[in-house]
């Protein structure tokens, strides 16, 4: 059972809906950060490292808090993006002349320096955190109505956490969210995640400000915080959904209650766009490439990491003739490969690393998406079902998406993307990642603001 229908099938059982705060249904909110033990689930807590570099950033940008603001921004540092020298967010493209804006960001290593950016008037979200957790021993949970309904629930699904904590979280950052909206008063709200600012969405659509989420990650029918099937109110949910393609639409369509799907707008992505049009070859890797007769990227997945670098080893060893260059999701762990076909290339991204090979091959990393923007196919390596489990809407299009099973699977995908026509496989990709991000984004924005 997925772990949507796990959650659906508790839905089933218990009245959710009425249990609110502030006459709002904050189901969605509990539901996400309630359920990581009953979905086996590991919540992240932060380490010394991450607690250390907090306290260090804490007062980033500091004085850009007195800055007037029509839009607030709330984003993080790892999606930044260096083009040209400077390390672009995709909010820096939305035109800024006709409105002012605050810049809110969160980062668990450290900030850029203000030379290497070209955003105006950022400011760190550590310290809407830190307040959070000051604030959060003193709030009262008697505007929570029937809660008891979710005490019920987590005793009999036999879910072991600390659902108070949780729910005085919510109210400090609602109150936070309230301070905010009376400093800047802004016409909008915008986010890369609705799910993990709830309450701040909460407090600000109560003033009727609009939401836009835009998407930072893989959207499919599995994902916890975009599939809702039980009718509840949109006080937590975006008003807007930018999308990397229409791809995404598939998703909310039929009985998922997330968001209007004439809400939902794609726009694409503003660095795919530009390493796809101003692609460079790194000459060093292109010189190693070239030994082989073809070229593979494998992204990693910290959880089934060791599985499937088993399974690329295996392959390596009996195909010398194929490249294999691992793309690990921790940069800073070292690899040592036995054979020589085998290796990493930090001085490029993921995206650079696919762009020089012939394929990208994945277990089910966002990747797999990102790699038909950039025109290259996958090689999806079903390990513990996971790449049908989470990319099965990749799976509709065979001609440019395998699903392996075994390493014969894998021998037999290479042979057919040796035939695929590389001009349909670029009009395929338009799907997944709409052209022109930069014009898109503005015309939308555009039009809910500024006609």
């Amino acid at each position: 059972m997925s772990n949507i229908s796990k959650i659906q099938d508790i839905e089933s059982k218990y009245n959710i809906k009425a249990v609110t705060f502030k006459g709002v249904q904050i189901w969605p909110y509990i539901r996400l950060y309630s359920f990581y033990s009953s979905l086996g689930i590991e919540k992240v807590k932060p380490n010394k490292k991450v607690v250390s570099n907090a306290l260090k950033n804490l007062f980033y940008g500091f004085f850009n808090l007195f800055h007037k603001a029509d839009f607030i921004f709330f984003s993080n540092t790892e999606q930044r993006k260096l083009i040209n020298g400077l390390f672009y967010d995709k909010f820096d493209f939305i035109e800024s002349n006709s409105f002012k804006r605050i810049f809110f960001e969160l980062t668990t290593t450290r900030f850029h320096n203000k030379k290497e950016i070209p955003t105006k008037h950022i400011v760190s979200k550590i310290p809407l955190y830190i307040l959070s957790k000051i604030i959060k021993p003193f709030t009262s949970l008697n505007k929570i109505k029937n809660k008891e309904i979710i005490y019920e629930l987590l005793n009999d699904e036999n879910i072991n956490i600390n659902i108070k904590a949780s729910l005085r979280e919510y109210i400090a950052q609602y109150k936070l969210a309230k301070i905010l909206y009376l400093l800047y008063k802004p016409k909008g709200l915008v986010l890369i995640t609705a799910y993990t600012n709830y309450p701040y969405i909460h407090a600000f659509k109560e003033k009727d400000v609009k939401v836009i989420e835009f998407q930072h990650g893989l959207i499919n029918k599995n994902h916890i915080g975009y599939n809702y099937h039980v009718d509840l109110d949109k006080k937590l949910f975006p008003d807007y959904l930018f999308t990397f393609g229409k791809n995404e639409l598939a998703v909310f369509q039929n009985n998922n209650n997330y968001i209007n799907i004439n809400h939902v707008r794609p726009v694409g992505h503003f660095y795919i766009d530009n390493i796809k049009n101003n692609f460079k070859k790194n000459e060093e890797l292109s010189n190693l490439l070239n030994k082989y007769k073809i070229s593979i990227a494998v992204s990693l997945q910290k959880k089934l990491e060791d599985k499937l670098l088993g399974f690329i080893i295996n392959i390596a060893e009996n195909n010398p003739d194929i490249a294999f260059v691992i793309v690990p999701r921790d940069k800073d762990k070292s690899y040592q490969f036995k054979h020589k076909n085998m290796f990493t290339f930090n001085t490029l991204n993921c995206y650079e690393i696919i762009l020089h090979c012939d394929c990208h091959a994945t277990i089910f990393s966002t990747c797999s998406v990102e790699s038909l923007g950039l025109g290259k196919p996958n090689i999806l390596i079903n390990i513990d079902r996971q790449s049908e489990i989470n990319l099965h809407f990749l799976l509709k299009n065979k001609t440019v998406n395998f699903l392996v099973n075994t390493q014969e699977d894998f021998s037999l995908a290479l042979e057919q993307i040796k035939t695929i026509d590389s001009q349909k496989l670029m009009e395929y990709s338009d799907q997944y990642f709409k052209n022109k991000y930069v014009k898109n984004v503005n015309f939308e924005f555009n039009q809910l603001f500024l006609s």
